[in-house]
């Protein structure tokens, strides 16, 4: 959890909590060139205050009561990316204040049918 931006650039990064948000921060998310990410939260595993961007990576990212990945106040950008979003039933898997734009990734998610 930080007050400002999170940048995962290559690497692995396994963040988990049972109470809270698996990576949150008051800025951005960015997960890049090749990093695999595995996040676990009660609320949203990635929660981006502003915007959630994943470039070139993997991640896995589920939430037990919400959705998985949501960028509250920007947009959510997947590019040339493999994720799984698994979020409580009712919610969606990938969520944004605004846009949401995917390209050349395979994107599995579960939550709302909506």
């Amino acid at each position: 959890s930080t007050w400002d931006n999170v940048k995962v650039s290559g690497g692995t990064l396994e963040a988990i909590s049972k109470n809270n948000n698996g990576v949150y921060a008051d800025g951005d998310i960015i997960i890049e060139n090749g990093a695999d990410v595995v996040a676990r939260g009660y609320y949203p595993a990635l929660f981006a205050n502003v915007n959630l961007t994943v470039s070139g990576s993997t991640v896995s990212a589920t939430a037990e009561g919400d959705v998985a990945m949501y960028a509250r106040n920007g947009n959510v950008d997947i590019e040339n990316s493999t994720i799984k979003a698994t979020s409580a039933e009712d919610c969606d898997g990938i969520a944004s204040g605004n846009n949401l734009t995917v390209s050349g990734s395979w994107i599995e998610s579960s939550g709302n049918d909506d």
